[in-house]
C-alpha cells in the first residue's frame, strides 16, 4: 500500500552524508530508500566528487562578495505536479531535474508508478548531472541539454545502472 497523501516533512535518505528528502507528495518512504539505494550503489569516487561539491565555498567576485546565497546542499524533493516548482521543458513530459546538481525535484507521480529498477536509473541519471557540475567540464556538458542527459544517461551506466531492464551491476571504469 502506497502513501500517497500530502506531506511536508523530512525523510532522512543518509544522514551523515546530508542526504535528506523532502516530501510533498506520493510515497516518500519508498523514493527514500530508493535514493539510499542509488546513492550506496554509486562508486566512492563519485560520491566523494559530488559531496566535495555540495560543500564547496561558494564563489566570490572581485569586490570579495558573495556570488550567491543558498542553503545547504543537497535539497531532494518529491513533489506534486501541480507544485510552484518550475519544470524545465514539456513540464507534461518532465519527471525528475537537477538546478545546478545541487536541488533534485522528482515527481511523484511519475515516481509512485515507475518500477522501483526504473526509479533506480532516473535518480542515477540526476546525480550524474550533479557529477558534471562537480568537474571542469560543466559548460561542455550543459551546452547542449539533450546532449547533457545522452551524457548523464551514458554515466549512470557506467555506474552500473542498466537503463533497459533497471539492474545495477558493479561500476567497472575509474574517473579519470
Amino acid at each position: 500500500m502506497t502513501n500517497t497523501t500530502e506531506h511536508s516533512d523530512y525523510i532522512p535518505i543518509i544522514r551523515r552524508n546530508g542526504l535528506f528528502l523532502y516530501w510533498i507528495d506520493g510515497d516518500g518512504p519508498r523514493f527514500a530508500r530508493l535514493f539510499a539505494e542509488t546513492w550506496r550503489q554509486l562508486p566512492l569516487w563519485a560520491r566523494r566528487r559530488i559531496l566535495r561539491y555540495w560543500r564547496e565555498t561558494h564563489p566570490r567576485t572581485s569586490n570579495d562578495t558573495l556570488v550567491e546565497v543558498e542553503p545547504p546542499w543537497p535539497h531532494i524533493e518529491l513533489l506534486a505536479d501541480k507544485s510552484d516548482f518550475h519544470w524545465r521543458g514539456n513540464s507534461k513530459d518532465a519527471m525528475a531535474q537537477t538546478v545546478k546538481g545541487k536541488l533534485f525535484a522528482f515527481k511523484s507521480s511519475v515516481m509512485d508508478t515507475m518500477p522501483d529498477a526504473e526509479v533506480l536509473f532516473t535518480i542515477a541519471h540526476e546525480l550524474a548531472h550533479a557529477f558534471y557540475f562537480a568537474g571542469d567540464d560543466i559548460e561542455e556538458h550543459f551546452s547542449d541539454p539533450e546532449w547533457a542527459d545522452i551524457e548523464a544517461d551514458e554515466l549512470a551506466d557506467l555506474w552500473g545502472f542498466d537503463r533497459d531492464d533497471g539492474t545495477v551491476l558493479p561500476a567497472t571504469l575509474p574517473v579519470v
